[in-house]
């Protein structure tokens, strides 16, 4: 599936540069909200007494990020994103987080009154996963949590569309999936995200 992504992607752009002389015509930046639900295999934590204990992830996740963008010729831009999400689980709401970003690089197409763009962004991320497994009293007694952190390539390819507001605003739509490219664990949230934004484009761009 991974491959499959890459390669598609990957002949999205050549075929891009190749079309056209990329002469630099600008860039484009800005911030953007998302949500989506996520959920991840089953996975077991063991506490300080030996017990352990089965959990899964599965619930609505929120976040923020932004993103910068080059334009070459008519077709194609490049650029760098990021951003960070979070979502509470299980009986004892714990957390899990991640941290993300990288170089991206996308086909769009610009009509009248918008554009579309097709893309995926390659780089890096870091999970922080906080395991709650037993009810916080909130009384200065010492609750169980466990908690891992860990790190992991990640290739996200999106698609979206930016409306013309004015001529400098865009209202943007967003949906991506990231898919771990190395040290894939059971706890790892998966599923889509969909974002809304606004890109300023500075006059002449």
């Amino acid at each position: 599936m991974t491959k499959t992504v890459l390669t598609i992607l990957c002949s999205i752009c050549i075929f891009s540069a190749t079309a056209q002389k990329l002469e630099f015509k600008g860039y484009t930046g800005g911030m953007f909200i998302h949500s989506g639900q996520i959920k991840s295999d089953a996975f077991e934590t063991t506490n300080s007494l030996g017990e352990t204990s089965t959990h899964r992830i599965k619930n609505l996740t929120f976040g923020l990020g932004g993103k910068l963008a080059f334009q070459f010729g008519n077709y194609l831009r490049i650029g760098l994103e990021g951003y960070n999400s979070s979502v509470n689980y299980g009986e004892f709401r714990s957390s899990y987080s991640i941290g993300w970003g990288g170089l991206l690089a996308e086909y769009f197409y610009e009509t009248k009154l918008a554009s579309y763009f097709l893309g995926a962004t390659f780089g890096g991320g870091g999970i922080v996963n906080t395991v709650v497994t037993e009810p916080q009293t909130f009384n200065f007694q010492t609750s169980e949590i466990l908690r891992r952190r860990y790190n992991t390539g990640i290739i996200a390819p999106y698609y979206g569309a930016e409306i013309k507001l004015t001529q400098k605003l865009r209202l943007v739509y967003k949906g991506d999936y990231l898919f771990p490219m190395t040290n894939k664990q059971q706890d790892w949230g998966r599923g889509f995200r969909w974002y809304l934004g606004i890109n300023f484009r500075p006059q002449g761009s």
